[in-house]
């Protein structure tokens, strides 16, 4: 996908870094050359939690609160760091995917051959959808959560479909229980 510039999640890290919270917002795995394979909030997930284990045991980070953040397919790692650890003291996303399976329905084959080729099918592979998917473990995220989205997305200039925006909804309902 094309970049959008600047990056929205970019002005909210620093945003929250102006205020001392140290902010952890992972890139995908191999981009701009970096090592790894993407895969969704998968392994990238044991890397935000790698991180910020190795931040609370600085004497620089140790005092600050930790934020997770991400955007698009980026927010399934934020959320799954946060639901994850006890260390963490707020999540932000941006363009929340909350439901991955109703995520790849709206945006079409090209997702969906992505997604495929990452994690495999959801017939073949349900469990790994559902682990990426903040529906099954919004629970589990007992910290403050702000979520943003588009009013018209750069790069998806389609409104939700109204599944998406159900499955979004029941994530905030479950939130603020």
């Amino acid at each position: 996908f094309p970049e959008v510039s600047p990056s929205f999640t970019d002005v909210l890290d620093l945003q929250f870094a102006q205020r001392s919270i140290a902010v952890v917002s992972l890139s995908i795995r191999g981009t701009n050359g970096s090592e790894g394979v993407q895969s969704f909030g998968g392994e990238e997930t044991n890397d935000a939690l790698t991180l910020i284990d190795i931040f609370k045991n600085t004497e620089f980070f140790k005092d600050s609160p930790f934020i997770v953040a991400g955007s698009g397919e980026g927010s399934i790692t934020a959320l799954r760091t946060a639901s994850a650890c006890d260390d963490v003291d707020g999540c932000a996303v941006v363009d929340c995917i909350s439901n991955v399976e109703s995520f790849i329905e709206a945006r079409g084959d090209g997702v969906k051959a992505l997604f495929e080729n990452v994690i495999g099918s959801t017939e073949e592979y349900p469990e790994e959808y559902k682990l990426r998917s903040a529906m099954s473990f919004a629970d589990k995220i007992d910290v403050p959560l702000l979520i943003l989205y588009y009013k018209s997305h750069p790069l998806f200039p389609e409104s939700p479909e109204p599944n998406e925006e159900a499955g979004h909804a029941r994530l905030h309902q479950q939130q603020d229980q």
